[in-house]
């Protein structure tokens, strides 16, 4: 598929077996899910009930809606294939060439089980919102059972007050104060429901950013942390990322 100048992602450079091991998605699943290249919301439709996107880059908006109408047409190839070829833009040819090991695993991924075809099959239950900040438009999205955020809290767009807020906060490296914007995220998670950070440096996250009502899932994020360490790329053992799972603590009576 070939890619447009103004996109970041046209493949995830994660390991979706982690997240959907991390993640134990079921039928009964509401996701919201940061998009990106579309491949993580994509994969979870194989076993969600529905699956919500949101993305600040209309770049990204447009190839996730490209390459859902892809898939349900039918055309698996094209849904793998991913090509700079004809971009102007360097960091696309960079990320095109410089990712291939990753692109691999995801294909991997993709083209194992039937799993296209399943995905495909349950493409309706995909809702891409127009573009926007996550932290925005979570407030008009109800409850989630599961929220797959990847490293988004360092990308909160400049254009939002919620976005100032979080800023001011992370600027303040050595106050030790919850995140306003997952605190937000907590209060659209249903309870008992589980919340994916994806961490490039292990601890990048902060556990102080971590509202009261968030509790470390040790069973989820070590099956994360178990198909992360599978990494199948170029053979070699590896981790590229470190998940973290949280669940929300149930409410005290």
């Amino acid at each position: 598929m070939d890619i447009d100048k103004g996109l970041k992602y046209p493949f995830t450079g994660e390991n979706l077996k982690a997240i959907m091991a991390g993640l134990d998605i079921c039928k009964s699943d509401r996701i919201l899910a940061v998009g990106g290249s579309g491949d993580q919301p994509l994969a979870f439709l194989e076993k969600a009930g529905e699956v919500v996107v949101v993305d600040s880059n209309p770049a990204q908006i447009d190839y996730i809606r490209a390459r859902a109408r892809l898939l349900m047409n039918g055309n698996y190839t094209s849904f793998l294939e991913v090509s700079a070829e004809g971009s102007n833009d360097p960091w696309l040819k960079g990320y095109c060439r410089y990712c291939v090991p990753e692109l691999r695993r995801r294909n991997d991924y993709f083209g194992s089980d039937n799993r296209l075809i399943r995905i495909r099959e349950n493409i309706d239950k995909l809702q891409i919102c127009e573009p926007g900040n996550l932290f925005d438009i979570i407030r008009m999205q109800g409850i989630f059972s599961k929220i797959y955020l990847s490293n988004i809290y360092n990308y909160v767009p400049t254009n939002t007050n919620i976005g100032a807020i979080s800023r001011f906060f992370n600027d303040l490296t050595k106050v030790l104060i919850v995140d306003p914007n997952l605190s937000l995220v907590s209060e659209h998670l249903g309870e008992r429901g589980l919340v994916y950070f994806s961490e490039r440096l292990r601890g990048s996250l902060g556990d102080y950013r971590i509202p009261a009502n968030l509790a470390l899932d040790q069973k989820h994020t070590e099956l994360a942390e178990g198909s992360e360490s599978e990494n199948s790329i170029n053979g070699k053992t590896s981790k590229s990322w470190y998940p973290r799972v949280y669940y929300k603590k149930s409410k005290k009576k």
